[in-house]
């Protein structure tokens, strides 16, 4: 089976439990709110505000985003339409409209000009190719802002199994700033490291499962069953990387 169809399939199957168990995703999202009004005076945000939230997931963030911006058009996609249909009990408003649809195959980026992503870029199948085409679309003057993972990393009382192999790795970010042409962006970017506690380490797979965000896209071979053998309590931490980018 193709990644992509394993992941949209694992976030189907999430949405049922999802909105209860999504607590480190919606505490993300409101930090990262955080993180773009903090930096507002720096940014001069359009009068017709035409967003897209890109993974748009339950619709946390374009549903906080909602309380202080004044939106002409808001579009959210998603490839789970199990996932949107969440989105669609929390936002009615007449402007804003749902797709069914990869980020990574969405055309007339130029349309928007706020755009923003919530814990959900890294799971494309190229991260770098992703980013280098929303930057190279988007028109001048529109805001693109995201949330993504640098690395998840345990705090435990004794040394876990082949631990390499539990986790997907991510993209590198950092690097990909550094080789931003800010002639032509302008960038901020924070570094922000969340905790969540678990009683062992198959509880926290179990939560990655409740949710579908469990899918392994390495092909490593996985078994939560051996993770039962695992009963040290622990601490994850979670380093997440907030960005926010213009074009000039």
């Amino acid at each position: 089976m193709k990644t992509k169809t394993k992941i949209k399939q694992s976030f189907d199957k999430g949405s049922s439990s999802y909105e209860s168990n999504c607590d480190i995703q919606r505490l993300i999202c409101h930090q990262l709110v955080n993180f773009f009004f903090e930096r507002k005076e720096k940014i001069t945000l359009s009068k017709d505000i035409k967003g897209l939230d890109l993974g748009a997931g339950n619709g946390i963030l374009s549903f906080e985003l909602l309380k202080f911006i004044k939106f002409e058009k808001l579009h959210l996609i998603d490839f789970s339409d199990k996932m949107l249909d969440l989105a669609k009990k929390k936002i009615k408003q007449s402007f804003v409209t749902y797709e069914v649809k990869d980020f990574e195959n969405l055309n007339e980026i130029e349309k928007f000009n706020f755009i923003f992503s919530n814990m959900s870029l890294h799971w494309s199948k190229n991260f770098n190719v992703l980013l280098k085409k929303l930057l190279e679309k988007i028109s001048n003057n529109t805001l693109l802002f995201f949330s993504i993972p640098n690395s998840i990393y345990f705090e435990k009382k004794e040394p876990f199994y082949n631990f390499d192999n539990l986790m997907n790795k991510f993209p590198d970010i950092k690097n990909l700033l550094n080789q931003l042409d800010k002639n032509k962006y302008f960038l901020e970017s924070k570094n922000i490291t969340f905790k969540e506690n678990f009683n062992n380490l198959f509880s926290f797979f179990y939560k990655l499962r409740s949710i579908g965000a469990n899918v392994n896209t390495e092909n490593k071979k996985k078994s939560l069953i051996r993770l039962r053998k695992q009963k040290t309590k622990l601490s994850v931490f979670y380093n997440i990387n907030f960005v926010l980018i213009k074009k000039l």
